[in-house]
């Protein structure tokens, strides 16, 4: 997938502060090992070398300063929308790493080109960017923790007896679950009565867990697929702050060359 934009000149200041502002971000397209980026370049510096003249050697310093202050506010950007209510973030400082600006990423002198990519050994956040349907890789189907829906945060962590494997392997073995969770506090509580039994309904399969006399609640329900939003919005965000920052942290950029040119 390929998106291109180009930043509208300043008339009154050109050639003598900027260049031509035609920049282009490439991502790359989903696979089954789906990863995102976007590449930030400038070209024409032809134009912009003679219009330096004096200044031509700070010239790619500039830029290439003005490209990378570029990627920080598009990182920036993107990671504050993850943080504004559309994604619920259990470990915030884990998540804002997967927006990431490695030092190979970064423009230098000699190479004017710079990328913002979700973290490909962190690839998770790309599937939020088109959306589409998440089908099971290994099994029939998907097991969806209703149970959380009551306590978002809650964190199911591969130990816990709640986590879908644990449970599984005990019913397997004699019929009804049984453990022991924690709650908040970091006290042990027990399930009551310790079981969960899997129930077939005519809307689905679930595991459901018997709370008291007369009462369960839906632990898990299986289903064939589940439906992923484009919540994400890379793309979208990293561009559109792309083009209204260049200007100011361009300008910044050669203002800070010309004042440090010997």
């Amino acid at each position: 997938m390929l998106a291109s934009f180009d930043i509208p000149r300043h008339d009154a200041m050109r050639p003598k502060h900027y260049p031509p502002r035609q920049m282009l971000s490439t991502l790359v397209p989903p696979t089954e090992t789906q990863t995102m980026d976007i590449t930030v370049s400038v070209t024409g510096l032809d134009e912009i070398t003679h219009g330096f003249g004096v200044i031509e050697q700070q010239l790619p310093y500039a830029i290439s300063r003005g490209i990378n202050a570029t990627l920080d506010a598009m990182q920036t950007a993107v990671r504050t929308h993850l943080h504004d209510g559309t994604f619920l973030l259990r470990r915030p400082d884990f998540i804002d790493k997967t927006i990431y600006i490695a030092p190979s990423d970064r423009a230098t002198k000699t190479r004017l080109v710079g990328t913002v990519r979700v973290n490909p050994e962190r690839n998770f956040l790309a599937k939020f960017e088109d959306g589409g349907q998440k089908d099971p890789s290994k099994a029939s189907t998907i097991a969806v923790p209703v149970f959380k829906q009551a306590s978002p945060s809650l964190i199911v962590s591969r130990s816990d007896p709640l986590y879908i494997k644990k449970l599984m392997a005990s019913l397997n073995r004699t019929g009804a679950a049984r453990g022991r969770v924690r709650n908040r506090k970091g006290a042990p509580k027990r399930l009551v009565p310790q079981k969960v039994y899997l129930v077939k309904t005519p809307k689905g399969t679930m595991l459901v867990e018997r709370t008291g006399p007369g009462q369960t609640r839906v632990l898990y329900a299986f289903e064939r697929s589940v439906p992923i939003k484009a919540d994400l919005h890379f793309e979208e965000i990293a561009l559109r702050t792309a083009e209204a920052q260049w200007d100011a942290l361009m300008s910044q950029a050669l203002e800070d060359a010309i004042a440090s040119a010997r």
